[in-house]
């Protein structure tokens, strides 16, 4: 007895060893990503809030540390002569130590990021390129781990005295907007996916919105989504409506604390927990000094002169004066297309389209230059849109037809040849299409 009693003191010893010696690990880990969740802005336009509870905590000479896949950054830059605020809510792939491990490189790469184009004297294309030249850095970086370390994030760029927000959401909750008493999403279709995930840069896409004076952004990990709600006979029951956090976030007037509270009186969480805010606090300040008709018609005028590259760099300099105006996009894309930069005419005809779902013109030239762009998959989402509009628009049948052939649906393509065949049986577009068939 006193052999065996020996036996489970010496295997508790041990066992007592590697736990000190895991939560040391864990404590240093911590120390690491602790200077690098920072929320760095100063900005009198706008406030950023964090709200962190991960949920491995350590106890480590008797002190607490937690340490989890999440992170929240944010900082300042100047893109163009304009200040930007810039914010990331992220969440890495895998539990603890190997969340703890993406969020490190998370945050290390774009601290990295920020510091460089402060040191550059800010950054002189538009905000856009930013977005696209830090999502190809990090993509590469987190690629390069070979599917050990991917990660869920929003990246975002506000114009601070302007309202405009340019972002990407990759594989992330999609972010709320909490405007006059009411939440809502931000977006609703899942575009690009978790930041390390080969052939991703196929589906880059920046966002656009335009925030309002007392506007509030709320993002936040899944862990805000995820909640234990009880058991059954089959296991855990673990809340699978995402719009509870609409109503929780109403509740809470937006107050990151009072969200949290009223979430644990929901259930249990089972996830890190990671909220950021921020809140516009000024009217924009848009320099309007010429109308939305008086640029279009100087635009027309050199388009009929097939003036196109200089319609382009014309019109991007009243981008963000008419960020809300579908028909400045209209010109924009159809500019593009002449050019045949199809990257750029399909992400102008999308924000028309977004800007008036009711529009047929929008959403047939977002579907056919998304088509031309070889991103058949949302050509096929923005046709769609059109041929609900009007089912016997000629060109949009051609197009869904052309569509679902290069997708190799082809009974789909046949039905939307065959009901514009119907309406033109000799358009020479439609008679090469159905030689194929």
């Amino acid at each position: 007895m006193e052999e065996r009693t020996q036996e489970l003191n010496e295997s508790l010893s041990n066992i007592n060893k590697l736990k000190t010696q895991q939560d040391g690990d864990y404590f240093l880990t911590s120390l690491l990503i602790r200077p690098l969740f920072t929320n760095n802005t100063e900005s009198p336009s706008l406030k950023i809030d964090f709200f962190s509870k991960q949920k491995k905590s350590i106890l480590f000479k008797e002190k607490h540390y937690e340490i989890g896949g999440d992170i929240s950054i944010s900082g300042n830059i100047a893109i163009q002569g304009e200040q930007y605020t810039v914010f990331v809510n992220g969440d890495a792939m895998g539990k603890s130590i190997q969340g703890a491990g993406g969020a490190l490189v998370m945050g290390t790469v774009f601290r990295s990021l920020l510091t460089r184009t402060n040191r550059n004297g800010g950054y002189s294309r538009p905000p856009e390129s930013w977005l696209k030249e830090s999502f190809l850095e990090l993509q590469s970086i987190f690629e390069s781990f070979d599917g050990s370390m991917y990660i869920s994030v929003v990246i975002g760029l506000l114009n601070e005295r302007t309202g405009a927000l340019y972002y990407i959401n990759a594989e992330h909750p999609w972010p709320v907007l909490y405007r006059d008493g009411a939440a809502g999403f931000l977006e609703n279709e899942l575009t690009l996916r978790k930041i390390g995930i080969p052939g991703n840069e196929e589906n880059f896409f920046v966002k656009f919105f335009q925030l309002r004076k007392h506007d509030i952004l709320i993002l936040g990990s899944d862990g805000k989504d995820d909640v234990l709600l009880g058991n059954d006979e089959r296991g855990r029951i673990v809340n699978e409506d995402e719009t509870k956090f609409l109503r929780t976030v109403e509740e809470s007037n937006a107050d990151l604390k009072g969200i949290y509270e009223r979430t644990l009186k929901f259930g249990e969480l089972t996830d890190d927990f990671t909220l950021l805010k921020l809140e516009y606090l000024v009217d924009p300040q848009v320099k309007n000094e010429i109308s939305l008709n008086e640029v279009l018609e100087q635009a027309n005028t050199l388009y009929k002169k097939k003036s196109y590259s200089p319609i382009v760099d014309y019109l991007n300099e009243y981008k963000i004066i008419f960020s809300d105006k579908e028909e400045f996009f209209i010109m924009l894309g159809k500019s593009y297309l002449k050019l045949k930069d199809f990257s750029s005419a399909s992400k102008s005809f999308e924000r028309a389209a977004n800007l008036n779902p009711n529009r047929l013109e929008s959403q047939y030239y977002a579907s056919y230059s998304s088509k031309l762009n070889k991103d058949f998959q949302k050509a096929e989402y923005f046709g769609k849109i059109a041929y609900k509009l009007d089912q016997k628009y000629l060109n949009n049948l051609i197009n869904l037809a052309d569509i679902y052939k290069n997708l190799n649906q082809t009974e789909e393509a046949k039905k939307f040849a065959e009901k514009a065949l119907v309406i033109d049986p000799k358009h020479p577009i439609l008679l090469k299409l159905t030689d194929v068939f």
